[in-house]
């Protein structure tokens, strides 16, 4: 696929057994690859996303705000206009849980993505929620980490830039505890360097 030449289209598959939405790209010029074209190197990989744990789908299930009281979580996508290439009334996702009584998580600018149970990693006994958001196009999205504190929802560490490279690459840990450094995590993340994509890790300290 050229990713300076596509379009949007959308097919609906399942894998591991869970519905998954996906949006790609088809015959449409990006502007940038006809102002710069030396920039879709930034394209480089499958410019798609698919949309875990939208409505049916298998939910994940954790303790994210109570220890011993498991809920289970799913994605709230929005609604696209007619041509699948907006969204009616904002691009909000938002992740909702079998507790009413748990506040919602409005994620901006996300049509999608894909929700994962990191464990608890800053030791208060409750599990964080990784959310890789998804967008129209693109293989770069800020993963984002969640945690539970003070009865709200809060960022555990800044997001951090990944390209899909890295979720397809065997070996690689996004996010797991620093055992050299009590608090901190360590943080995989994709950067672009000399015309190539490369993986650096740094410990971060979690909230």
């Amino acid at each position: 696929m050229n990713p300076c030449n596509s379009n949007i289209y959308q097919t609906k598959t399942k894998m591991g057994g869970i519905k998954i939405k996906t949006h790609q790209m088809k015959n449409y010029i990006s502007p940038i690859c006809i102002i710069v074209p030396a920039l879709c190197l930034f394209c480089m990989g499958t410019l798609s996303f698919q949309a875990t744990n939208v409505t049916g789908a298998t939910p994940i299930t954790g303790n994210f705000t109570r220890a011993g009281k498991p809920v289970s979580l799913i994605l709230k996508t929005p609604k696209m206009n007619s041509t699948e290439t907006g969204c009616d009334g904002g691009c909000l996702t938002q992740i909702e849980f079998s507790d009413p009584t748990i506040p919602v998580i409005t994620v901006k600018d996300c049509i999608g993505g894909e929700l994962a149970n990191l464990g608890d990693l800053n030791g208060d006994g409750l599990d964080e929620i990784g959310l890789l958001p998804g967008w129209f196009a693109g293989c770069w999205h800020n993963y984002r980490v969640y945690t539970f504190k003070h009865k709200q929802w809060q960022l555990a560490v800044p997001p951090f830039p990944t390209h899909c490279n890295e979720f397809e690459t065997a070996g690689v840990k996004l996010i797991v505890k620093d055992a050299a450094k009590p608090g901190h995590v360590l943080v995989t993340y994709s950067m672009f360097e000399n015309g190539n994509i490369v993986f650096k890790t740094k410990s971060e300290p979690v909230e």
